[in-house]
């Protein structure tokens, strides 16, 4: 039952590019460790927390439960070898967040997150909170909340704060 497989759940997962079945720095590798985020995303128990370390991770993200995504460190204008950088090329959006029939609340906390159409994308009942991020090089967007413009729909909200958004889009 669903019991189950929320035990496997782990509530803290972490994301290293360099980890595979012989190295998870002391953690298991497909249950508490993984080498994309996405996997990490998948893998942790609703409202889990997953660490991202640093390096740069081309994959576009698909957020559909609560949880806590954090890079190495806030961004800042230097050091870019050091930090967590998610990329989603020619993606709709870098980073998708969707809520279903329960509200999602979502942290997601010191990347660079470039391309995509939109940086984030936030749809259908979600909360965010975006903070110490770099967004940059994307197409339209930096941030977006909702994608309809029809009221009553969509049920989204959020807190950007301290994040460095450059481009075209807000």
């Amino acid at each position: 039952g669903s019991t189950v497989s929320a035990s496997a759940q782990s509530s803290v997962v972490y994301v290293d590019t360099r980890f595979n079945e012989k190295y998870a720095d002391g953690h298991t590798f497909g249950v508490n460790a993984f080498s994309t985020i996405q996997e990490g995303i998948d893998a942790v128990s609703e409202g889990g927390v997953v660490h991202v370390a640093q390096g740069t991770y081309n994959e576009p993200l698909t957020i559909t439960k609560s949880l806590s995504l954090i890079g190495t460190q806030q961004i800042s204008t230097e050091k870019e070898e050091d930090i967590s950088t998610i990329y989603g090329e020619n993606s709709a959006a870098t980073i998708l967040v969707r809520g279903s029939s329960a509200p999602v609340e979502v942290s997601i906390s010191n990347f660079h997150i470039k391309g995509g159409t939109h940086g984030i994308l936030v749809v259908e009942k979600a909360s965010l909170l975006i903070s110490g991020n770099r967004i940059d090089s994307y197409k339209k967007n930096g941030v977006t909340f909702g994608s309809k413009i029809i009221a009553g729909e969509g049920k989204v909200s959020g807190t950007v704060d301290s994040n460095i958004i450059e481009g075209s889009g807000v």
